[in-house]
């Protein structure tokens, strides 16, 4: 992954560290002030970092085009978390055959915390926020510690959506798209535009457009490189990305494509489920409209075949953004016997999940922890395992039912 632009400015005073297994902040780490907002008609308390997004991009998309970006860095406070942030586990043998109809969750039996994250600790880190509010706090569970970070005070406004790529969140607000990253470096990409995709250093952001028109998506690298892409046809959807190329479906024409310089080469039949990491997810059909999903290893071509259950719906969990691991080896789908379940195509277990419509979800990096929102609480689920971690808000800062996860890797 890239390192952070040389020049790009930090936010002083962020890096909350604990060697406690609690994920307590060290109390040597409280600064002067702290900052008050209100979060769902409650008082939250939040550790702040500061800086000014400045900003003009570069005006073109041109290959080889630099992003140009005005900042500049203001005061900063830090807050210590004084209750432990993690304190119920829980494990289960819920998990079944993908061909069985029949089996019934089992109930769930209490464990210490500890137990769930030494033996199994989280790849990477896990981000909480909440849509038109600037807090976001950084847990890195495995480690032991969290930030918050407010980009209010960095003058992002109107947060819609927030994502990682690589060792960064991607921010999409009213005020265009923007990264930061947990140690407080952050950057302007583009005033304006819709993130199309995410890879690991670099983002693809796509005028607005509607579906019955083409467009074409520029590549915004971490490094500063802007590059140019062809148009893509109306209702060219979803997307992925390997290495540093945009891969697109086909939308309802199927087919799989890749960015190759001036033109989309096809890379393989079927609808695109999910692209990443060098895995291609597809669902294809044969001759009798027997369907099933393919897991394509893409440097070798080996290629996997799971069949779908007639009980399970791989769309059936339509509310959430990211279903399929990172691996491409697991993904959400809903089964008519279970209800939502983590369907393990390694195994071909199927683990029931607490997923309620409207809730967010996101994956430790390496894609053995699901995490998801709950009410007041974040439920991560280990895959190997079953265990169920329960995470309340820090100390009585209220995290609300409407928060949303995002996930990024830690080095």
């Amino acid at each position: 992954m890239a390192e952070p632009p040389l020049d790009a400015p930090k936010l002083l005073g962020v890096d909350e560290t604990s060697a406690a297994p609690d994920l307590r902040v060290e109390p040597a780490l409280r600064r002067s002030a702290t900052a008050i907002m209100v979060l769902l008609g409650g008082a939250l308390l939040v550790s702040i970092v500061a800086t000014v997004f400045g900003g003009n991009q570069a005006s073109t998309a041109d290959e080889g085009s630099e992003i140009v970006t005005d900042t500049s860095v203001a005061a900063t406070t830090t807050t210590a978390v004084d209750q432990p942030l993690v304190t119920v586990a829980v494990s289960s043998d819920s998990s079944t055959s993908s061909t069985s109809s029949t089996t019934t969750a089992a109930p769930r039996e209490t464990v210490p915390v500890g137990e769930a994250f030494a033996a199994n600790p989280p790849a990477g880190l896990l981000a909480v926020w909440q849509i038109n509010n600037p807090a976001i706090y950084i847990l890195d569970l495995a480690g032991g510690s969290v930030t918050s970070l407010n980009l209010g005070e960095i003058q992002v406004d109107g947060i819609s959506t927030i994502r990682g790529a690589g060792g960064r969140l991607v921010v999409e607000s009213s005020d265009g798209v923007s990264w930061i990253a947990p140690d407080g470096t952050f950057g302007v990409l583009s005033q304006a535009g819709e993130v199309t995709a995410l890879g690991d250093d670099e983002v693809w952001i796509s005028p607005s457009y509607g579906s019955t028109q083409q467009f074409a998506p520029t590549r915004y690298e971490f490094a500063g490189n802007l590059v140019g892409l062809p148009f893509l046809p109306p209702g060219s959807f979803p997307f992925g990305y390997l290495g540093d190329q945009l891969v697109a479906g086909g939308g309802a024409s199927g087919g799989v494509y890749v960015h190759a310089g001036d033109r989309y080469d096809q890379l393989s039949d079927g609808a695109l489920i999910a692209a990443a990491n060098g895995i291609v997810v597809t669902r294809v059909c044969d001759a009798s409209l027997d369907c099933g999903l393919r897991r394509t290893l893409v440097e070798t071509g080996e290629s996997t075949m799971h069949v779908i259950d007639p009980e399970i719906d791989i769309d059936g969990v339509w509310w959430v953004q990211s279903p399929v691991s990172p691996n491409g080896d697991a993904l959400l789908v809903m089964s008519a016997v279970l209800g939502p379940v983590l369907w393990d195509l390694l195994t071909g277990s199927q683990l029931t999940v607490p997923l309620l419509r409207g809730r967010g979800i996101a994956w430790s990096s390496d894609g053995e922890w699901l995490f998801i929102s709950g009410s007041e609480e974040i439920i991560g689920i280990h895959r190997g395992s079953g265990d169920e971690v329960r995470i309340p808000a820090p100390g009585d800062e209220p995290w609300g039912n409407l928060m949303s996860l995002a996930s990024i890797s830690s080095g």
